[in-house]
């Protein structure tokens, strides 16, 4: 075989005696991943160091337990395409990189930052005159304060939120965040969707698609579901013109992580967003660089499954994997867990490294794609798997390239063709060990004596600790409920007593607004428990802080009575929904009111997502409640045994009488009392006084907004020729009082939006001449 031929310049893998035996334009660039382990452990000579072809396209897939170095040997390929060192191959032409990463146990509360991060930080001893890639880490925008905290103590990294330009979305993207494929049923508001598509042919653009959606008449289950699978991606659309979204942090030579990792983010929306990213990244003009793909600890997302965002995520792999010739595009993957890794992937990888296991499971599934092991001699390389030391691997590579020695060797291959000829690795495999970093090892195990040279960072919560002093809230009990919830059904397993038991009490607190349950009804729910059983759960639960125990009666974990005052929390993550409820708390304010309670919350979070179990809308609306509290959006207090949801700083104004004699009044404040407006009914607004004076005394007993016509019924029949008996002209009068800032106008239901009741100024003080 001619080492110039197609097959030589585009080989996936080769060993350094390929290098030195081909002509010197056929291997311009090239990643040092390490060497061939041979019996003679000091022999570490050039012809058997062991490169990538970073220069051609691969897709390459990376499995082994952890601590088998499965992380390392993906940084290792990482940097090797974007930082220029002789000591790490030849890279004229830096790759633009892109890793996807989600952290499965960030439904715990708590986040850690992604390791390939660790990229920006050149190891102190080897790093040398190296220079570090550029790396941007995209975040969810609701999670941007919990993530900058993650990866603080990076150097040379940025963190930002993840914006997507309202022409990024296009039809296709937007069903697959809407979780909707061939192999599933079409919810029924498909076809109100379908139609506005071909409303917007051509071009589609999601604001105009989000205006055209709210047209349309979608009530109940239909309208709730809908708004559930697009609240994530709302959030995420970039509104500001002069922001740039996604696509604009694809460059030559930069490192591109979008970090998912969110207590409020499953695996099935991140790789709905992934699949996006990925569709962007694919079309994005990179200054004809090429373009790696990396999914980082894939078993948090990837599945076998059929159908769903995980299988939609592998399709879309798959296509640039058999693309990737015409893409320029690599890919690698990187697993804990090569079972959940569907079987097209590994039929398609141009290079399997196996690090250390000791699962038959894992050898079952890989012997089904892969021919070394299935080979009579299938049992000897799994004790050769099972044996491997930190960092080393079996390599597969059929398309890879060997020179064939003069002596037998370990690599496995089984050609025998001359000494000196260049062979394919093709049904052998290569005992390989990954070189050393040149930047930080961002993977190493925690130990409980620190390791001086350890660069690793800890996780970072999710939600900030309380002040000093502080109590944690029962909003914050259960959206910790919520997550404990999220993850047993996600492993598939029965929750313990211990979990029903507090998720049953938690709920009468939070949804019923309860405080306090006789032991003996919360026994007669569990009667199917034993006496030792129950006893066990509800220690446990005590012990978690969910609950206390005093005689016969079960309490909250704050007591009765206790005042929290609002903590401002900048730099909490506030949920998607959080922002709704603070909507909604503030709509309410304008009604009149001071407080909301719990239970209001509860049905207000009912109401739009209607189809979806009470828990579960006890977990969205207290995880909801949660996040707003702790960015000190809302505020908590509690008055006669009741949790109440308020706005900070809001206070009741004096009012006075607003009887006929009165010369002043004034409506609730929605802000602090030094924000109230006063408006004036004297000289030119002389005239709309008997109207305000009205609206404000019914006000001031129903609490709710005064319908025009009941305003008009009224002065007809008392004093027709103050405003026109005809409900026309009335009408006109009233707008103009609107108009002028003296009232505020509440448009009815229909869809023209027309003004149909009348309310005070919300926080104002109304003064009046009295003649």
């Amino acid at each position: 075989m001619d080492d110039t031929t197609e097959a030589a310049r585009t080989a996936p893998v080769f060993t350094g005696d390929v290098l030195n035996h081909s002509s010197s334009g056929t291997f311009p660039q090239r990643a040092l991943y390490g060497h061939v382990v041979t019996p003679d452990a000091c022999d570490k000579s050039p012809e058997r160091a062991v490169y990538i072809n970073t220069n051609a396209p691969f897709s390459a897939l990376i499995c082994g337990l952890q601590g088998s170095g499965k992380s390392h040997s993906t940084s290792v390929i990482l940097e090797s395409c974007l930082i220029e060192d002789p000591r790490s191959g030849a890279l004229p032409a830096p790759l633009s990189t892109l890793v996807f990463h989600f952290d499965g146990a960030a439904g715990s509360g708590s986040v850690q930052a992604c390791e390939a991060a660790y990229l920006a930080s050149l190891d102190a001893d080897r790093g040398g005159h190296a220079k570090p890639p550029s790396v941007t880490v995209l975040v969810l925008p609701s999670n941007l304060e919990t993530m900058k905290r993650a990866y603080a103590a990076l150097p040379n990294v940025e963190v930002k939120p993840l914006f997507f330009g309202p022409r990024d979305i296009s039809g296709e993207r937007l069903l697959s965040i809407m979780r909707v494929d061939k192999h599933s049923q079409p919810p029924i508001y498909m076809e109100n969707i379908k139609t506005i598509f071909r409303s917007m042919e051509p071009v589609f653009d999601y604001q105009n698609f989000r205006r055209k959606l709210g047209e349309i008449s979608l009530k109940g289950e239909n309208k709730i579901m809908l708004d559930l699978r697009l609240t994530l991606l709302d959030s995420c659309i970039n509104g500001k013109q002069n922001t740039k979204s996604v696509s604009s942090d694809f460059k030559k030579g930069q490192l591109t992580i979008v970090d998912l990792s969110s207590p409020l983010m499953d695996s099935e929306s991140a790789c709905s967003f992934f699949e996006l990213v990925l569709s962007l990244f694919v079309e994005a003009d990179v200054e004809d660089a090429g373009k790696l793909v990396a999914l980082d600890q894939a078993h948090n997302y990837l599945s076998q499954a059929k159908a769903g965002s995980s299988a939609r995520l592998t399709n879309s792999i798959l296509s640039v994997i058999r693309q990737q010739r015409h893409l320029a595009a690599r890919v690698v993957i990187s697993t804990q867990e090569p079972t959940v890794i569907p079987s097209q992937v590994l039929e398609l990888s141009s290079i399997i490294l196996a690090h250390r296991f000791s699962s038959p499971a894992w050898m079952e599934h890989l012997s089904r794609h892969l021919s070394p092991c299935r080979s009579a001699a299938s049992t000897d390389l799994f004790d050769k798997i099972a044996a491997l030391g930190s960092g080393e691997a079996i390599l597969f590579a059929p398309s890879g390239l060997a020179l064939r020695p003069d002596a037998p060797s370990e690599s496995g291959i089984e050609e025998e063709p001359p000494a000196g000829k260049l062979v394919h690795i093709g049904n052998g495999h290569i005992h390989v060990k990954c070189r050393p970093r040149i930047t930080s090892d961002g993977g190493h195990a925690i130990l409980a004596v620190p390791h001086k040279q350890g660069t690793r960072l800890p996780r970072v919560s999710a939600s900030p600790p309380p002040a000093d002093g502080a109590e944690i809230t029962v909003a914050e009990r259960a959206m910790k409920m919520a997550r404990e919830k999220s993850q047993t059904a996600a492993k598939g397993a029965t929750a313990d007593p211990a979990f029903n038991v507090a998720q049953y009490i938690v709920n009468r607190f939070t949804v019923h607004c309860a405080t306090e349950l006789s032991l003996e009804n919360v026994r007669k729910a569990f009667k199917d428990l034993g006496d030792c059983e129950f006893e066990d759960a509800l220690r446990r639960a005590e012990e978690g802080g969910l609950l206390r125990r005093e005689d016969k009666r079960i309490l909250p974990p704050r007591a009765p009575g206790h005042s929290a005052a609002p903590t401002s929390r900048p730099d909490a993550a506030a949920a998607p929904e959080a922002q709704s409820l603070v909507e909604f708390v503030k709509s309410c304010m304008k009604l009149g009111t001071t407080k909301v309670s719990f239970d209001t919350v509860r049905d207000y979070f009912s109401k739009n997502r209607q189809g979806v179990s009470e828990i579960d809308i006890w977990a969205v609306s207290s995880a909801a409640l949660c996040a707003a509290e702790n960015a000190g959006h809302i505020a908590t207090v509690v008055e006669n045994d009741k949790q109440w949801i308020t706005l900070p700083g809001t206070t009741k104004l004096p009012s006075s009488s607003v009887k006929a004699g009165a010369k002043s009044f004034s409506t609730l404040a929605t802000a602090a009392a030094a924000a109230v407006a006063a408006i004036s009914l004297t000289g030119k607004h002389k005239r709309f006084e008997p109207l305000v004076r009205f609206v404000l005394a019914r006000h001031s007993t129903e609490r709710r907004p005064v319908k025009l016509a009941a305003v008009h019924q009224y002065f007809s029949q008392k004093d027709p020729s103050l405003y026109g008996k005809k409900l026309k002209a009335f009408n006109q009068v009233a707008s103009e009082a609107i108009k002028q800032g003296l009232l505020s106008g509440v448009p009815g239901a229909a869809k023209d939006k027309a003004v149909t009741s009348v309310m005070p100024v919300p926080g104002a003080k109304y003064e009046i001449e009295v003649l």
